[in-house]
């Protein structure tokens, strides 16, 4: 469970120019700090932006890779399958019928995943698997109790296929 991605650069390509270019354009920085950035790949990947949510990342990954650059994201993670309550991701129903994936945090996780959710209110939190997007439900409200319900799948064998995805990360 993520809250964002930090977007490094790892490699400039044969077109620094066109690096460049996507640099002052995507991330508004000067001609001259996106050069230093470029001068800085000698010394190891380069941090270029913190906590971006997926639609701005997706923007400024296209770009860099238009221009040929090879830039990596690393999710900014809360919380882990670890977490969950064992055996507490389940297929279900919601309150209006729908099928869902209920899960259960407990202790300090219960208290991150509080954190989380009141910090997201409109927003996703996003749901990794070794690395890839799998899933990216809106918070709609504060979750406390630990106890939460993911909303929104087309049916309940769905709902079940991702329960068993939340129950492989952990």
């Amino acid at each position: 469970f993520a809250e964002g991605f930090d977007l490094y650069l790892i490699a400039a390509g044969d077109k620094p120019a066109d690096v460049r270019a996507a640099l002052t354009t995507q991330l508004q920085l000067s001609s001259a700090q996106a050069e230093q950035l470029l001068a800085r790949l000698a010394s190891g990947p380069q941090l270029l932006a913190t906590d971006l949510e997926i639609d701005r990342l997706m923007d400024i990954t296209d770009a860099l890779d238009a221009a040929g650059a090879d830039a990596t994201e690393v999710p900014v993670t809360v919380l882990t399958g670890a977490d969950l309550k064992p055996g507490s991701a389940q297929a279900a129903f919601d309150q209006n019928n729908e099928p869902a994936v209920s899960l259960v945090f407990a202790g300090e996780p219960a208290t991150k995943f509080a954190e989380l959710t009141t910090r997201r209110i409109g927003l996703p939190v996003y749901i990794l698997l070794d690395g890839q997007l799998i899933q990216a439900p809106t918070v709609s409200e504060p979750i406390t109790s630990g106890k939460g319900q993911i909303s929104g799948y087309g049916t309940f064998e769905d709902a079940f296929r991702m329960a068993v995805v939340l129950h492989s990360g952990a």
